[in-house]
């Protein structure tokens, strides 16, 4: 029954609901999709595909591989996806996918490992804003690379003599201290991630006493993300081809306390960014990709793009010369 605004009534609504998400936990065709739901609705399939005729709760459990006792193991589905989760559930390496996988968590307290994180965000963005994050050069190769060198550097634990309550994770860089050796790296429009963009990302990372890299390409302003973090940070420089355009992006940050230069010099000679590329060939989709879609308004820049208008300069080569050029010019320290 509908009351006046339309509305179901409670029993109704729960009752319809139940037989929703029995539906799910019954087509294998729906439960493909099961990861993808959140993390509420696939508890509440896993519960239907578990209900009993009569409306009870049937035990969801498979044998321990290593002693035989029944295991709590939660069913996500009928027919052959149960049987397919009984065959994860006796591989005694399943934990090792779900560690290099992640898994979409809640909360950040449940998160743990980095993976979890990267997962949620997956989970919970556009999927133009994920595939732009998800970039890499060639056929990936970047990507893989970089994982695959990650995954070779260990930690060397020295758990005797040492005060473990007291371990001191700082490092010194350029006679300044940070509470740890990570840092935020600088990537481009973080307000396609977040409302709060960059500046919530320093804020935290000035909780934490962590270094935060800043792109040139920000939605957030250089003044905006010192602010947060509490102090000035590193600023990550595209160069333009002209030179006075250059100086005056530098005289900027450098007026607002800035005492690292990051130039980034992936640009030069070219990207094979094929993501982008095959999303550019493809009809309709060039204008949602997020390095198109977000700068549809005419005249619209960057917050480091903008106001930068002056007398034209020289448009140097980008070589070692430039370095020296960027060098004389700052009293900024540079890396590349």
């Amino acid at each position: 029954m509908a009351d006046r605004r339309g509305y179901v009534d409670g029993p109704v609504r729960r009752a319809s609901r139940r037989r929703f998400f029995k539906l799910l936990a019954g087509s294998p065709l729906l439960a493909a999709a099961l990861p993808a739901l959140p993390p509420a609705w696939q508890k509440a399939v896993a519960k239907e595909s578990r209900r009993g005729p009569t409306g009870g709760l049937r035990p969801a459990g498979v044998p321990c591989p290593d002693c035989g006792q029944e295991m709590v193991y939660p069913a996500a589905g009928g027919g052959r996806l149960a049987a397919q989760d009984t065959a994860a559930a006796l591989d005694r390496n399943r934990f090792l996918e779900g560690q290099l996988s992640g898994q979409v968590v809640e909360s950040p307290e449940l998160a743990v490992n980095v993976w979890d994180m990267e997962m949620t965000t997956h989970a919970n963005n556009l999927a133009e804003h994920w595939a732009y994050l998800h970039l890499g050069v060639d056929d990936f190769e970047t990507r893989v690379a970089n994982r695959e060198g990650f995954n070779r550097l260990m930690l060397r634990p020295r758990r005797l003599g040492q005060d473990l309550d007291n371990l001191d994770t700082s490092v010194e860089l350029y006679g300044e201290r940070f509470e740890s050796p990570l840092f935020t790296c600088p990537v481009a429009a973080l307000r396609a991630f977040h409302t709060e963009g960059e500046r919530g990302a320093a804020r935290a990372a000035g909780k934490r006493g962590f270094l935060t890299v800043q792109s040139h390409e920000s939605s957030d302003s250089y003044e905006e993300i010192a602010e947060a973090q509490g102090s000035p940070h590193w600023f990550q420089l595209y160069i333009r081809p002209d030179w006075n355009v250059v100086k005056r992006s530098i005289d900027r940050v450098e007026a607002s306390g800035c005492k690292v230069l990051v130039w980034t010099i992936d640009l030069l000679g070219g990207s094979n960014r094929e993501l982008t590329r095959r999303a550019a060939g493809s009809e309709g989709t060039r204008a949602e990709f997020c390095q198109n879609c977000h700068n549809h308004q005419e005249g619209y820049q960057r917050p480091m793009r903008r106001n930068l208008e002056g007398p034209e300069g020289p448009r140097p080569s980008q070589d070692w010369d430039y370095l020296k050029r960027l060098k004389d010019y700052t009293s900024m320290n540079i890396l590349v």
